[in-house]
């Protein structure tokens, strides 16, 4: 049996979400195809978590940067002028320019200093990345000269398609060390922990999308990246880490809502 290993845990919030029309400003009050005021050039994105009576929003300005329907979901970027870029799959807010160092520096530098502070001889660093199709970790991970390799696996190549033309970070992909695959993260961990002359990695990030939702009846509804939660998806990922050790960090919710709660203890 491999050597334990360590695994970190990194928390974000679950909400339903929505794009909210902006209340006209003047007389006109039609409401176009796309759901906007006529007249209005703002909206607010907004993330809603009744479970807890929570609600969020961003004002953002219209029309958005970007629009693209890919083949699994509506894939956007506003502007704001406290914001930045903002970033959004579905009309749920997944990053804005100006807060996403919180979230994605952490998934990054984390593992990557805890792998470095138990050898720090290490000079050449191989690192899987599931998911994160925004490529803000991937982007980050390369400021370690240590990173030598990252094999980046992402769904949908649409959210590929929108980050490369629209977020600031968008050169990440054109690194010699990064090699972008668009498939099924489950099916790719699949088949390398099956082959035997695959050598593993140092360090695996999972940067996936929610599991589930709760629907308004109160019931779990199990979204397609549940399979990347799974006990045998988390144990094929233990054996793609080397054997001398490795470090696996992922998206697991947050303890503050007691259905993701019972999702983590699971």
């Amino acid at each position: 049996m491999n050597p334990s290993r360590l695994i970190l845990v990194v928390l974000a919030s679950l909400a339903s979400c929505a794009v909210a029309s902006a209340s006209p400003s003047s007389e006109d009050d039609s409401t176009g195809d796309d759901g906007n005021v006529k007249g209005v050039d703002w909206t607010t994105i907004s993330e809603e978590e009744d479970e807890i009576g929570f609600i969020q929003g961003v004002v953002v300005d219209l029309p958005p940067v970007a629009s693209l329907e890919s083949k699994y979901q509506k894939v956007e970027v506003y502007s704001s002028n406290h914001f930045g870029r903002v970033f959004v799959l579905d009309d749920c807010l997944q990053l804005t320019e100006r807060d996403a160092p919180h979230y994605n520096e952490m998934f990054a530098h984390v593992p990557a200093f805890e792998y470095l502070s138990r050898f720090p001889e290490e000079e050449r660093l191989k690192v899987l990345v599931i998911g994160g199709g925004d490529g803000y970790v991937v982007s980050e991970l390369l400021k370690h000269p240590t990173v030598e390799a990252i094999d980046h696996i992402e769904l949908d190549e649409g959210v590929i398609e929108v980050a490369k033309k629209h977020l600031p970070w968008k050169g990440a992909w054109e690194s010699p060390k990064v090699n972008l695959v668009v498939g099924d993260g489950a099916e790719f961990v699949e088949r390398q922990s099956s082959d035997s002359s695959h050598d593993g990695y140092n360090i695996i990030i999972q940067d996936a999308s929610d599991p589930f939702w709760i629907g308004d009846d109160g019931e779990e509804v199990l979204l397609p990246s549940h399979v990347l939660y799974t006990e045998a998806h988390l144990t094929r990922i233990h054996e793609l880490l080397r054997k001398r050790e490795g470090v696996f960090i992922m998206q697991a919710e947050t303890y503050n809502i007691p259905s993701n709660l019972k999702a983590i203890k699971r």
